[in-house]
């Protein structure tokens, strides 16, 4: 066969291939946009669950409700789920930022918690942290917040204001301190 007329073809396919696929990513998105603002006004009542719970760990100093960064603390965080330890790792001292209106400490250390296999339980867990300071006579805080994370997206929408999060039960406890600190959050995992 002539190399035009062969590149000609594939070209020919290649398009009509590159259609397709863009016309069922089209269908598909506007069956999600369907679904959303059915649930938006209630035309199907479909409940979401909890497929998973996230953590964030940080020991810092500064003042994260007027900086825009904070330094972290340099030591060892040992992580245990049900009494299980689960990993130890260092931290290292450096700028983290300090995020959005709810001023989020970007983590110094992330669990998601359906990646740890069979040391999550089906119903009551607890997570716990341990975090020792390099210097046990300073001064510093440390943030442990979580997460739930649903099988749907929840969305709230009003006039010139729309958001859409999969996240839900979000919460965080600040502690106070020199030397070792421990912090635990009990959680139902149902997935």
């Amino acid at each position: 066969m002539n190399a035009k007329i062969t590149k000609g073809i594939t070209a020919i396919f290649l398009t009509f291939l590159c259609l397709n696929m863009a016309q069922s990513a089209e269908k598909k998105g506007e069956k999600t946009m369907q679904k959303v603002n059915a649930q938006n006004t209630g035309e199907t009542q479909t409940s979401a669950r909890v497929i998973n719970v996230e953590f964030n760990f940080t020991p810092f100093v500064g003042d994260p409700s007027k900086a825009e960064k904070v330094e972290t603390v340099q030591g060892k965080v040992r992580l245990f789920l049900n009494n299980v330890l689960i990993n130890e790792q260092d931290v290292h001292k450096e700028k983290v930022p300090v995020m959005f209106e709810a001023r989020e400490i970007a983590p110094a250390v992330w669990v998601s918690v359906s990646s740890l296999g069979s040391v999550v339980h089906k119903g009551k867990n607890k997570f716990r942290v341990e975090f020792e300071p390099a210097d046990p006579n300073a001064a510093y805080q440390a943030r442990l917040s979580w997460t739930q994370v649903m099988d749907q997206a929840k969305v709230v929408s009003s006039p010139g204001v729309y958001k859409a999060t999969n996240q839900s039960g979000e919460g965080k406890e600040t502690k106070k301190g020199k030397g070792e600190i421990i912090m635990e959050k009990e959680f139902t995992a149902d997935w």
